[in-house]
């Protein structure tokens, strides 16, 4: 379960969201190269070595995936395990537009 996090570290969290869509692969180009990840928490990652974000709030952003993924690491497991989706339908760049789609409601939620 997500933990509560106050106004500020929400503003923060959705923040680095922000900043983790310029680092996740668009699953449109031939594939992923470093600073073009497939995972969110990579893309997270690369806020954090980029200088862009705290520590604190990457660490905050990750463990909201982590949470929202759990009991499966990444979302494609999430996906085909938890949501039931045909594993037919997981092309990877099906699973990457999920992953934006998700990132954005995260941002919004985040935001409030």
């Amino acid at each position: 379960m997500t933990k509560k996090f106050t106004k500020e570290q929400r503003k923060e969290i959705a923040a680095v969201f922000r900043a983790a869509k310029k680092y996740l692969w668009n699953g449109r180009a031939y594939g992923p190269n470093p600073g073009n990840w497939v995972y969110i928490c990579f893309a997270i990652d690369d806020t954090r070595r980029q200088g862009g974000k705290s520590g604190q709030a990457a660490d905050n952003a990750t463990s909201v995936i982590q949470d929202r993924l759990t009991p499966r690491g990444c979302v494609d497991s999430w996906l085909a395990h938890e949501a039931k989706v045909d594993v037919s339908l997981l092309h990877p760049a099906n699973v990457q537009a999920y992953r934006h789609r998700w990132l954005n409601a995260l941002i919004e939620e985040f935001s409030k």
